[in-house]
């Protein structure tokens, strides 16, 4: 926590940044409660934001460069994925070396987020970091912010309010206050094993595996290698290889007919992947499981 004892000399507004850098100011007090935004590159060794007050809650994101955090009688030297909230009535202003450019995204709302109260009072500014994904998510929510202050409507007061509930989430989990539920690559593995099993059948698994949960082949790789221990092609075939002795276990079914189901053209494929994996090929699996 960053304070300033003597708040009560320094100025509340907020200065723009250089010419020809971007952001957009509100005109007085807007209904939806959103005071300003700031995005794109600074360059706060040349041009410095000395310390000030908000009227408002300051939302920001670093997604570029080192930028010195100016706050009472702290400096601060943020990197790139920090994300920074700091109350009305903390004073707060940046500094970097000469040459430096940093990227920033900032929003300024009236309305304090709606963290636990001990979290947030009007002094608070507190500063984590962030994953790569929810920086993406961020850049993609200012961005969606600036569209509906440049084509306000009657629905925008609606749908801002929107923005800063989003916000606050996305600020909640950089802090790592997430309740309930397993950690996101848990979540993802078991999302992938029920993708699996629903779709034993698929001839291209780890493309469509990949696209369902919105990731890379690569990072699919190394997600099931870090959590698993084996990699998802070998996961795939060992459930594929369960359900085909499950299977071949009932009386109605052929191994033609378990080869269709598990979208194997040719039979005499899916017996030479059956003996493979269960070291014996379907009709000597079927009479071992008969005789026991």
């Amino acid at each position: 926590m960053l304070q300033n004892a003597n708040m009560a000399k320094t100025r509340r507004e907020i200065i723009l940044p250089a010419a020809g850098a971007s952001y957009w100011k509100s005109l007085g007090q807007p209904s939806h409660g959103l005071l300003y935004l700031g995005w794109g590159t600074r360059r706060y060794g040349k041009n410095p934001i000395p310390p000030r007050l908000h009227d408002g809650w300051t939302y920001t994101v670093i997604t570029a460069g080192n930028p010195v955090l100016i706050a009472g009688e702290s400096q601060k030297k943020l990197r790139a994925g920090t994300v920074l909230l700091t109350g009305p009535d903390v004073p707060f202003g940046w500094m970097d070396e000469d040459s430096s450019r940093s990227s920033i995204l900032v929003w300024v709302w009236i309305k304090p987020p709606a963290f636990h109260a001990t979290e947030t009072t009007p002094r608070t500014c507190w500063i984590r970091n962030a994953t790569p994904e929810t920086v993406e998510r961020l850049k993609r929510l200012h961005e969606e912010t600036r569209q509906e202050v440049h084509s306000a409507d009657s629905h925008s007061c609606e749908l801002l309010g929107t923005v800063q509930i989003r916000l606050n989430a996305e600020f909640e989990r950089a802090a790592g206050r997430v309740r309930g539920g397993p950690d996101i690559n848990t979540q993802k593995i078991q999302l992938a094993l029920e993708w699996m099993r629903r779709h034993l059948d698929a001839r291209s698994p780890i493309t469509g595996l990949a696209d369902y949960l919105g990731v890379s082949a690569i990072t699919l790789q190394r997600l099931f290698l870090k959590e698993t221990g084996v990699p998802p092609t070998s996961m795939f075939l060992d459930l594929k290889m369960q359900a085909a002795a499950n299977l071949l276990a009932k009386p109605t079914f052929t191994v033609k007919q378990t080869a269709l189901t598990l979208g194997y053209k040719n039979p005499g494929d899916f017996t030479r992947a059956f003996t493979r994996f269960h070291r014996r090929n379907p009709s000597e699996f079927l009479q071992v499981k008969r005789k026991s």
